[in-house]
This record gives structure tokens, C-alpha cells and sequence, in this order.
């Protein structure tokens, strides 16, 4: 273990020869090799920062880690090939190998990640079942709008059937909601309403404002309407 600490690096490349001189250093085979590897090098640099730039750009990417675990393995592979170019004129043959061991851990994790996200990726849906998907979708909100529709012009035409039979009724009809707001009356209620107050009734008129309009037609007080008001609350919480 010692001779192996020493050998790797106090002596580096001690007892090695250069792996140009495999090539006879013939510049033909040297620059062939050195100049692929530099290619490679390049090449195999660039794509660790171009997808964890994709992923950085990217918040909603599922499979991040694997993007990662990718980018440094191509890291790896790049710096083996460095270490080739470097190895044809210095013999560090222990630190390249030490190299290599680094990329190859991280190449069979990143193949054996790729092996269990297989099943995953496949259930993603391809563009084609997206637009089968979407073009479903669409359909089923116009059937659906269609359908809401046509209820909503019955419903219509069902409040109109009874505001004409009730219109045509010989008495007064009106209806408050829960907040006593006006909701709903007859022909006779606001032709009469009208008459005695020279107020045309709306929807959603309060109660109070309805009282004390017929309280001041019939010639009483503001002050005596506000009392006969309250009075008329009071009585109306004690139901």
C-alpha cells in the first residue's frame, strides 16, 4: 500500500515511458490520437454546461438528478480523454487510471439510474396522445358548455312562464331574500309601489328603504318613519 502511495504520488510516472513512444512519435498516429482527444475533450466539456443550464432554466424538469448525474459523468469521460492527451508525453499512467476508476463509478450509477427511470419515462405521454388528450378535453367543455346552455335557457324560459303567470295575478306579489333584499314581484306590486311612493322599485332593494318610502308617502315624518323603523327591526328579530 506504501510502495503504491509512493509509486502514485511522490513518483509519478516513475518506471513508465510516455505513450507517445508506443507511437514511435511518429507525428502522423500522435496528432491523430491527441487531436480526437482534444476534439472529444471539447465536446464532452461543453454538454455538462449546456444541460445543467437547461435544468437551471427549467423548474418543472422531473428527473433532475439524472440530468446531473449525466452532466458528470460526461465530466468524467472529458477528463479521461484529457488525461490520454497528457499521458502521450508524461507517463502519470496511476493518476489516469485513477481517473478512469472516477468516471466508471459514476458511468454504471448513471446507467444504473437510467435503468430504473425507464418505466417512468415511458408513462410519460408522447406529443401525439397530448393532442388526443387536449382534443378530448375540448370536446367534453363544449358538451359540457353546450349542456349549460341549453339548462340555462330552459331556466329562463321557466322564470318567464311564472313571472307572466304571476304578473297576470289580480294581487301583490313580492319576494324578499334572507338579507331582505328584493328579489322578485309582480306587475300590480310595482305599478302600486310606484303609486303610492313615485318610486319605481329595482332588484335587490332593501326592505328599509321600501318602509320608509311608503311610511313618507302616506305624509309621516322622517324622524317618526326612523322610529317605526326600528320598532318594525325589533320586531322582525324577535320572529
Amino acid at each position: 500500500m506504501l510502495e503504491f502511495i509512493r509509486d502514485s504520488f511522490l513518483t509519478p510516472g516513475e518506471g513508465f515511458m510516455p505513450h507517445g513512444m508506443c507511437l514511435s512519435w511518429q507525428p502522423g498516429a500522435l496528432w491523430l490520437n491527441v487531436g480526437a482527444d482534444a476534439l472529444i475533450v471539447l465536446a464532452y466539456l461543453s454538454i455538462p454546461f449546456i444541460l445543467l443550464s437547461f435544468v437551471r432554466q427549467r423548474d418543472d424538469i422531473s428527473f433532475r438528478g439524472v440530468i446531473q448525474l449525466f452532466a458528470g459523468f460526461i465530466f468524467f469521460c472529458a477528463l479521461t480523454h484529457a488525461s490520454g492527451i497528457w499521458v502521450v508525453w508524461f507517463p502519470d499512467f496511476i493518476a489516469q487510471g485513477m481517473l478512469k476508476v472516477i468516471a466508471a463509478v459514476i458511468s454504471l450509477s448513471t446507467a444504473f439510474v437510467l435503468w430504473r427511470m425507464i418505466p417512468k419515462a415511458l408513462a410519460i405521454p408522447n406529443p401525439s396522445q397530448l393532442t388526443k388528450a387536449n382534443a378530448k378535453l375540448a370536446e367534453a367543455n363544449a358538451t359540457l358548455e353546450a349542456n349549460v346552455q341549453e339548462r340555462t335557457r330552459e331556466l329562463e324560459e321557466t322564470r318567464n312562464l311564472l313571472q307572466s303567470i304571476i304578473d297576470a295575478m289580480p294581487v301583490e306579489v313580492a319576494h324578499q331574500d334572507r338579507s331582505r333584499h328584493l328579489k322578485f314581484w309582480n306587475i300590480p306590486f310595482g305599478a302600486r309601489f310606484q303609486e303610492d311612493t313615485g318610486i319605481a322599485v329595482r332588484e335587490d332593494m332593501p326592505h328599509e328603504e321600501m318602509f320608509l318610502a311608503r311610511m313618507q308617502a302616506i305624509g309621516i315624518s322622517h324622524y317618526e318613519c326612523d322610529e317605526a323603523w326600528e320598532e318594525a327591526a325589533l320586531a322582525y328579530d324577535d320572529l
